[in-house]
């Protein structure tokens, strides 16, 4: 898979990140011998790395939403 990756122009985990950050680019699944189950390895690995674009942004969300569940704050009985 990492043949695949570079010779289809991703260098660096950043590379990979960016074109699934962007909605005007068709899905990594696309690419020639990259299907699901590839594309959703790559998303998981980036995902690890902190690098897949949203996951940090659904946590802020949801704390805004309700601020009982960010860290360090205790829930009253």
């Amino acid at each position: 898979m990492r043949r695949i990756l570079i010779l289809s122009g991703f260098k660096t985990l950043g590379d990979l990140a960016d074109r699934l950050a962007d909605p005007n680019i068709p899905e990594l699944q696309t690419l020639p011998g990259i299907g699901p189950h590839r594309a959703r390895l790559v998303k998981d690995m980036l995902d690890d790395f902190g690098l897949l674009a949203g996951t940090e942004d659904l946590r802020a969300a949801i704390e805004a939403l309700f601020p009982d569940l960010r860290e360090g704050h205790e829930i009253a009985d």
